[in-house]
C-alpha cells in the first residue's frame, strides 16, 4: 500500500494512516511494539478522522505483532466506536495469523474480513460506503 502524493498521512507508533480518493482509511502497520498506549494513539486518529461518519479501513497487517488480552480487548470496545468495515491483508503469514486471530477471537460490532489482495479488499470495502 502506498499512500497517494496528495495524501494527509497520519503517523503513529505502530502505523502510517491516510484517506484515499475513495474515502477508505488506509493504515499500513509499522514494524512496533503492540502496547495500550500505542493504541491509544491510534484511537486518536481515529476519532479525528471519523467525526463526520464511521471508517471504512483496510489494514495492510504485515508488519503487524502480536497483541496482549489487554490491548485485544481494549480494541474490542473503542473500534466500533469509530469503524464501519474493516479489510485486512498481509504479505506476513505472521501478520495472517494476527489479523485471522482478531477476527475470530474478537467478534465486532463490524464487518471484518481478510483478504489476499489489496484490490480484492478494496472492492469488498466499497459496498459499505
Amino acid at each position: 500500500m502506498t499512500p497517494p502524493e496528495n495524501a494527509v498521512l497520519y503517523e503513529t507508533t505502530t502505523s502510517t494512516c491516510w484517506i484515499d480518493e475513495d474515502g477508505i482509511l488506509n493504515l499500513r502497520s509499522k514494524s512496533a511494539e503492540r502496547t495500550l498506549e500505542n493504541y491509544k494513539e491510534v484511537m486518536e486518529v481515529y476519532k479525528i478522522l471519523s467525526a463526520k461518519s464511521k471508517l471504512c479501513v483496510l489494514v495492510e497487517s504485515s508488519k503487524m505483532q502480536p497483541v496482549s488480552k489487554d490491548v485485544r480487548n481494549y480494541l474490542a470496545t473503542e473500534l466500533p466506536k469509530y469503524v464501519k468495515v474493516m479489510a485486512m491483508i498481509s504479505e506476513s503469514p505472521l501478520g495472517r495469523m494476527i489479523s485471522n486471530s482478531f477476527i475470530l477471537l474478537n467478534p465486532s460490532a463490524f464487518p471484518a474480513k481478510m483478504f489476499g489482495n489489496e484490490t480484492e479488499a478494496k472492492e469488498w470495502l466499497k459496498q459499505y460506503l
